[in-house]
């Protein structure tokens, strides 16, 4: 969920991302660059089997800069299957 209560498919749909069959995520809270994030979510196991996923065929990915957050920067991998 998002802050403003929307799931991974409220988001996607809200971004013109329609007609999928499957959708899945990722998100890494801190590391400092995109190698840092994949390498976090290599190493987390529920991360790593949706990354590893073959029912997904296409991918966006995100990131931004949260100041006065705990965690300067947040990443996110968006998975889908149209």
């Amino acid at each position: 969920m998002n802050p403003e209560g929307q799931g991974v498919r409220e988001r996607a749909e809200a971004a013109s991302y329609t007609g999928w069959q499957e959708l899945g995520k990722n998100l890494a809270a801190g590391a400092a660059t995109p190698a840092e994030a994949v390498q976090d979510w290599l190493d987390s196991p529920g991360h790593c089997q949706t990354l590893m996923d073959p029912k997904f065929r296409e991918l966006g990915v995100g990131s931004v800069a949260a100041p006065g957050s705990p965690y300067a920067r947040s990443w996110v991998q968006n998975f889908g299957t149209r």
